[in-house]
């Protein structure tokens, strides 16, 4: 891990990390002729060295270097994902393999971000595009999910839109059987679920029994992230555990027709179809790996340690992609077992229950505080958001995880029979239903979520450091030092929640359409130009903004002419003409270009929108949002 983040993306990388291995090789070498306790300690340091750097090497032959492609070439790539048909555009992910310049083909291999206006194409497919790509970037609007890391550190570094007639069908490779019979059987057990449930329902089950979250509601996400219960709609190792728990219970009533080591093999075979039917993500991987590793000892008669079996789990994953290494949920799956090794012998003992299933109940309890102690600071840092009622949420969905995965799994046993599927169809819908009410009530309770929170990555750093201080450090020397620093970190986290809370500000948004907020502490106004069929666009925009900045969101549409806004700390007047809006106020005061013709006369403070040729004179949007502080 030391080495991937190290040497990443470093030209001189993989020269200084070969050297680095050879003479960390001879020094050990040299070193084992010795039995002194002084040299086998220099030894573990070689050793420590030498797999720091190979993580150096890894990185380095990873990382990809994009191409530039002109708008004249055209590029023929082969599509090896794609989303499921709509009437929107399609994601799909490409590899290209030839570059068409000047009438000759150049060979060129590159993963490619693409959006296809079609529902012709399918995996496997060959095409040549007419697209012009461009690099992937952020808008570096306020509280933006940072899109350019996330496709960067998947060797995607080029996005490129293709309409329905700049695409041509060269030819279509059957993908490899293992893919093929996981998307076809996918696709199957899909169908069975959209033949018994409308909208609402399927998404949440395609998203809870299969991984698929593409037909989830943006109203549902948001349900469901409020209450902190986004996990159970990522297929994790959550799933993968209920599903051996259920496998093993059903196996283990038959003791006299299937043996012991049959179940246990049995079991590993099925959650290993189950991950590759949900998509291989790394944290069903890192629980299908583990469990596997696990059974494996066991069978083996050998003693075995779940942390190192995690983290040895960790090293093949990384050894195979190391760029998992930036993967969220890479990352708060790993987060959340340490935590529930470390933590949750600690945590289970706070409280002694004699009643049995009072005591199911709080292990079940004590496993989510112990993994949400580790994936908190990691959780705060991307999403900016705490789920204050987490604990309810938990024992909810413990109880509808288990019973709802439980009852999908019967639901797709039983096809062979129409009465039997509708029977358990039903109950499952209606397990659902309640699912999404108990999510929904969680979510209206006020106070549910806390929002505000941005953190630092040194400061997220510190506070792991701290955390690992507190567990395995003696705390009687260092008692006072680790609580007045706690102490100061609290205060620093809260004291810039606080901030963003109150803050009055007025911001300019970098999008499509003209998008300008207000932001006076707990009231946001934003004002925009979005037709109708875009408001959803201003809306996800805005979604990313409360999260860095709380408040309340009124909309107002900028019509042609003048829209006046009184607020008691503040009066604005927008003048919208077919070249851009005046705004003045007795604060602020500019003009926002949207067109290269202008009918006003040129003053200081002119903003130009994203789309318009850079000017040195004035602040084009497509550096970022302009945020000004208002009193």
């Amino acid at each position: 891990m030391l080495g991937i983040l190290f040497f990443d993306n470093e030209k001189w990388a993989f020269d200084l990390s070969i050297k680095i291995v050879s003479v960390a090789l001879i020094g050990y070498s040299a070193l084992s002729f010795s039995t002194s306790p002084k040299v086998e300690r220099l030894k573990l340091l070689a050793l420590f060295i030498g797999i720091v750097a190979i993580g150096g090497i890894t990185s380095s032959l990873t990382r990809q270097t994009p191409n530039s492609f002109s708008k004249e070439n055209s590029i023929i790539a082969e599509v090896k994902e794609i989303a499921r048909p709509s009437d929107a555009w399609r994601k799909a992910i490409c590899v290209t393999t030839h570059v068409v310049d000047n009438d000759s083909l150049r060979t060129y291999s590159e993963r490619v971000l693409v959006f296809f206006k079609s529902n012709q194409i399918e995996v496997g497919d060959v095409l040549m595009l007419n697209a012009n790509f461009s690099m992937i970037d952020n808008k570096n609007n306020p509280g933006e999910f940072d899109v350019k890391s996330f496709w960067n550190n998947k060797n995607i570094y080029q996005i490129g839109f293709v309409g329905e007639r700049d695409f041509r069908l060269l030819e279509y490779r059957e993908p490899n059987f293992a893919k093929q019979f996981f998307l076809s059987l996918r696709d199957q057990l899909s169908f069975q679920l959209s033949k018994m449930f409308d909208e609402d329902v399927l998404g949440v089950a395609n998203a809870l029994l299969l991984g698929d979250k593409q037909l989830l509601s943006a109203e549902t996400r948001t349900h469901f992230s409020n209450a902190g219960a986004m996990h159970v709609l990522a297929v994790s190792g959550l799933h993968v555990g209920i599903v051996l728990y259920v496998l093993m219970f059903i196996l283990g009533r038959f003791p006299k027709l299937i043996s012991k080591t049959t179940a246990v093999l049995t079991a590993v075979v099925i959650i290993w179809l189950y991950a590759g039917v949900t998509g291989f993500s790394p944290s069903v991987i890192r629980a299908s790996f583990m469990f596997s590793m696990l059974v494996l000892a066991q069978l083996a008669g050998r003693n075995f340690d779940a942390m190192n079996i995690l983290f040895f789990t960790a090293f093949v994953l990384l050894v195979i992609d190391p760029l998992l290494i930036y993967d969220i949920g890479f990352q708060l799956s790993y987060l959340a077992m340490v935590g529930i090794f470390v933590l949750y012998p600690i945590v289970s003992t706070w409280f002694y229950i004699k009643n049995e299933w009072i005591r199911k109940l709080w292990e079940g309890t004590a496993v989510g505080i112990a993994a949400q102690a580790f994936t908190v600071p990691l959780t705060l840092y991307y999403f900016h958001q705490f789920p204050n009622y987490f604990m309810l949420t938990n024992i909810g969905m413990m109880v509808f995880s288990g019973v709802l995965l439980g009852v999908g799994l019967l639901f797709f046993a039983v096809q062979w029979s129409s009465y039997l599927a509708v029977a358990t169809g039903w109950v499952l819908k209606v397990g659902i239903l309640v699912m999404l009410y108990f999510v929904q009530f969680i979510d209206w309770i006020p106070g549910s979520v806390a929002k505000g929170f941005v953190l630092s990555p040194v400061l997220v750093s510190l506070i792991y450091f701290l955390i690992i201080c507190a567990i395995f450090l003696p705390l009687k020397r260092l008692k006072i030092p680790v609580f007045v620093t706690v102490l100061i970190v609290f205060i620093m986290v809260h004291w810039e929640r606080y901030e963003n809370l109150s803050a009055n500000e007025l911001v300019v948004f970098n999008a499509d359409d003209v998008v300008i907020s207000l932001k006076s502490g707990g009231d946001i106004y934003c004002f925009h130009s979005a037709t109708e069929e875009r408001v959803k666009k201003v809306e996800a925009l805005m979604q990313g903004y409360t999260a860095v900045r709380p408040g309340d969101v009124k909309y107002f549409p900028l019509r042609d002419g003048e829209t006046k806004f009184s607020h008691p700390k503040l009066d604005v007047k927008f003048s919208k003409d077919k070249y851009g809006v005046d705004v003045k106020s007795d604060e602020v005061s500019f003009y926002l270009r949207t067109g290269y013709a202008t009918s006003f006369v040129e003053m200081e403070n002119v903003l130009d929108m994203s789309y318009l040729a850079s000017n040195a004179q004035r602040y084009n949007l497509e550096q970022g949002a302009k945020i000004i502080a208002l009193n």
